[in-house]
């Protein structure tokens, strides 16, 4: 865990040292501030119901820099949402830190040299109702992939990375968590080698609705390489007006590593995981 904690604080100091050693001009930010809330509350209501209270943040940030034929791209999104019904204890309903960063050296019009470097974890405890088992935590799990290739990017909108030397680091800070995300008895991290794919897609596809797609695939050389991980996020964004905005937002994910519990509470095997958020709310962009 020194080393992975090592590797953020490095990126980190890197991002900032960068900030403060070039002119801010060459440096591009904007970024998507989001809270949704919903409640529904029933007194003598003659048709029945049950009240109930909903809360969802989401921040996505972008930090872009250019300078000549070098870029360097970062981006971090983060995702919280609370939810009641009843008399139930609140519960967990979103949690998501996703950080990304690549460093591109131009070698052609569309072309470039490039590495990614990319994290993603959880805030808090979460669990799998309504039996409460414990299923994730900060760090636990937490997946790290570094990769090397090329960049292809036709236009503003879209960009695709095709790395086929990539590392993917999966670790589980918490014992009791470890089998969970196929890492050996004793072991708290699984390394893999192989190849990974990133492909980005944003775009205002009508009047104020913004269209953000990312997704990122790895295959392991040495182990079943044609079970493909992949995770794949899709985000609508419709602006109302300047803060005001509906927002969907699609998470979809494969890891053949990874256990999966069923609606029945019964563990099984890998399968695609599926989440979906739509809310209405607050929203303000820069």
């Amino acid at each position: 865990m020194k080393k992975v904690y090592l590797v953020l604080v490095l990126v980190v100091a890197t991002i900032a040292s960068y900030a403060q050693a070039d002119s801010i001009k060459h440096w591009k930010f904007k970024g998507v501030n989001s809270l949704n809330f919903s409640q529904v509350s029933f007194s003598n209501w003659a048709s029945g119901g049950e009240n109930s209270v909903a809360l969802n943040l989401l921040l996505n940030y972008d930090a872009n820099y250019k300078k000549g034929t070098f870029t360097w791209n970062n981006n971090i999104i983060l995702g919280y949402g609370l939810t009641r019904q009843g008399d139930e204890k609140t519960k967990k309903s979103d949690d998501r830190i996703d950080f990304s960063s690549k460093m591109g050296w131009q070698t052609g019009e569309h072309w470039s040299f490039s590495g990614l470097f990319t994290f993603k974890t959880q805030f808090a405890k979460g669990y799998k109702y309504p039996e409460k088992e414990y299923m994730s935590n900060l760090f636990s799990p937490a997946f790290f992939t570094l990769g090397l290739g090329m960049d292809y990017k036709p236009s503003k909108h879209f960009s695709l990375l095709m790395a086929p030397l990539s590392m993917k680091m999966t670790v589980v800070s918490d014992d009791e968590l470890v089998e969970n995300y196929g890492i050996d008895e004793g072991k708290n991290s699984r390394a893999e080698m192989g190849a990974s794919v990133k492909a980005m897609f944003e775009k205002e596809v009508l009047t104020n609705v913004t269209l953000k797609s990312k997704l990122e695939l790895f295959t392991n050389y040495l182990d079943h390489p044609e079970k493909i991980d992949m995770t794949w996020d899709v985000m609508v964004n419709m602006k109302i007006n300047k803060y005001l905005a509906t927002n969907f937002v699609v998470n979809m994910a494969y890891d053949d590593d990874v256990k999966t519990v069923d609606d029945g509470g019964v563990k099984g095997g890998p399968t695609i995981q599926y989440k979906q958020l739509l809310g209405v709310g607050l929203s303000y962009s820069f």
